[in-house]
C-alpha cells in the first residue's frame, strides 16, 4: 500500500485551511461587523475574545486524552461540528454581551481548540520523522491561505447578501461541518493503524539518511514528567507565550485600531488579510529548511520579525507601515506556527507531543487570553491602544531572550 501519510498532509491541508483559516481569522472579521452592528464595546470584544483563547488552552487537556483513547479523527470531527452549532447561535440567539462572552468565548474556544491546531500537528507528529518540520509545513501554510482570501471573502460575502454579520456565521458553521465531513470520510489516525511506519519506511536503513540533516531529534519517547523537570520546556513555554499575548491582541483589534488611524475597513480588511498571507512565506521557509537548520534559530528570526511587525501596526499612517505590519507578524507568525511543533516532536518524541501540548497549551493560551482584554481596557480608558502595543514589544523582547537558551535534554544531547 501507498504511503498515507502524504495523502494526510493533503487532507490536513485542507482542513486546517478551514479551522485555522475561517477558526482565527475569519471570526475575526465577522466579530468586527458584530461590534460595529450591535454596539458592544472594545473592552467586551476584548473580553470575548480572550475567553475564546483561554478555554482554547483550557481545553488542551481534554484535547490531550482524546487523542491518546479516541484517535485524531474522532477529535477533529468532534471539535468542528461543536464549533459549527456555535457559529449557529453567534447568529440566531446571541444578542448581548454575556451571552457573547459565554457562547463565542468559552464554548466556541474549547470547540475551535477540539478541531485545529493541537490534533492536526499530532497527526503529521505520527506520521512523519525524518520530514517532519517539511509535512508540518505544507499542512501550516494553508491556514495562511486561508486566512488571506477569507477575510475579504466574508467582508464580500456579507455585503452581497444584506450587510448583517449573521451570515458571516452561517458561512463559518457550512465550512466547519464540511472539515467534519473529510475528517470522517478520509483520514487515518496513526501509520501502525494501517501497517506502515513514519516516513513510509525506516529512514535509518537508507544509505546516506543519517547525514541528510543536522537538526537534532531524538530517537526517544520522553515520559512527561521527565520534560518537565528539564528548564528548556518552560523556556519554550515562554517564547510560544510572547507570540500568542501579541498574536491574540492583534487579532482581536487590529481592524479596528486600523479604521481608527482613518483607514476605510475595506482597506484593513485586506492589510489584516495581507498578514496570514505573507505567514505562508514564513512557513515555507521552515518547510524547506527546518530539517536542515535547528528550528530554533528560525524561531528566533520569526520573534524578531514579529517586534518589527507589531511596532508599524502601533505607528500605522501610511500603506507603508500597513504592509511592513502585515509582512512582519505574517512572517513571525508563520515560523512560529512550524518551528514550535518541530520542536516539541524533535526534542520529546511525536508521541510525547499530546501530552506536551496538555501542559504548554493552557498556559501561552493564558497569554493569548490576557491581552485582548488588556488591549480593550487600555483603550477603552486612554482612547489608544499603544501603551497596549508597547506592552506587546516588551513581552516578545523577552521571548528572544529565552528562545536563545533553548536546547535538547542533556542526556540526549
Amino acid at each position: 500500500m501507498k504511503f498515507y501519510g502524504w495523502i494526510m498532509v493533503a487532507l490536513l491541508f485542507v482542513v486546517y485551511f478551514i479551522t485555522g483559516g475561517f477558526g482565527q481569522y475569519g471570526v475575526a472579521v465577522v466579530n468586527g461587523l458584530m461590534t460595529k452592528q450591535t454596539g458592544i464595546s472594545r473592552s467586551s470584544l476584548g473580553l470575548g475574545m480572550s475567553l475564546f483563547a483561554l478555554f482554547q488552552g483550557f481545553a488542551a487537556p481534554l484535547i490531550a486524552k482524546s487523542i491518546n483513547s479516541k484517535g485524531v479523527k474522532f477529535t477533529i470531527v468532534t471539535g468542528s461540528i461543536c464549533f459549527a452549532f456555535v457559529c449557529l447561535l453567534m447568529a440566531t440567539v446571541v444578542k448581548g454581551v454575556m451571552a457573547f462572552a459565554i457562547v463565542f468565548g468559552v464554548l466556541g474556544g474549547a470547540a475551535l481548540a477540539v478541531s485545529s491546531t493541537v490534533p492536526i500537528q499530532a497527526s503529521i507528529n505520527y506520521w512523519f520523522t525524518k520530514r517532519r518540520a517539511l509535512a508540518i509545513g505544507i499542512v501550516m501554510i494553508s491556514a495562511g491561505i486561508g486566512g488571506f482570501f477569507i477575510s475579504p471573502m466574508i467582508v464580500k460575502f456579507v455585503g452581497a447578501t444584506g450587510g448583517s454579520y449573521k451570515m458571516g456565521w452561517y458561512f463559518i458553521a457550512g465550512a466547519f461541518l464540511l472539515a467534519a465531513l473529510l475528517v470522517g470520510l478520509f483520514a487515518k489516525n496513526k501509520p501502525e493503524d494501517i501497517g506502515q511506519v513514519p516516513d513510509g519506511r525506516i529512514v535509518e536503513d537508507l544509505p546516506g539518511e543519517k547525514k541528510a540533516s543536522r537538526v537534532f531529534k531524538t530517537k526517544k519517547t520522553y515520559e512527561l514528567k521527565t520534560i518537565l523537570k528539564n528548564p528548556t520546556i518552560w523556556l519554550i513555554t515562554l517564547t510560544s507565550c510572547g507570540f500568542f499575548f501579541c498574536y491574540s491582541m492583534v487579532n482581536t483589534h487590529a481592524i479596528v485600531h486600523i479604521t481608527d488611524r482613518h483607514f476605510t475597513t475595506a482597506t484593513a480588511a485586506v492589510a489584516f488579510g495581507l498578514m496570514p498571507f505573507a505567514s505562508i512565506f514564513g512557513r515555507i521557509a521552515v518547510a524547506a529548511i527546518g530539517d536542515y537548520i535547528e528550528p530554533r534559530i528560525l524561531w528566533a528570526i520569526g520573534v524578531a520579525s514579529y517586534i518589527v511587525g507589531l511596532y508599524s501596526l502601533m505607528v500605522a499612517s501610511s500603506y507603508t507601515h500597513l504592509v511592513v505590519y502585515a509582512i512582519g507578524m505574517g512572517l513571525g507568525w508563520g515560523i512560529n506556527m512550524v518551528s514550535f511543533p518541530a520542536i516539541i516532536g524533535n526534542y520529546y518524541g511525536s508521541a510525547a507531543y499530546p501530552a506536551v501540548m496538555g501542559v504548554i497549551f493552557p498556559i501561552k493560551q493564558v497569554a493569548n487570553g490576557i491581552s485582548p482584554v488588556m488591549a480593550g481596557a487600555i483603550f477603552d480608558a486612554t482612547k489608544s491602544y499603544n501603551i497596549a502595543f508597547w506592552i506587546g514589544i516588551a513581552v516578545c523582547i523577552c521571548s528572544l531572550i529565552a528562545v536563545m537558551f533553548i536546547k535538547p535534554i542533556e542526556e540526549d544531547a
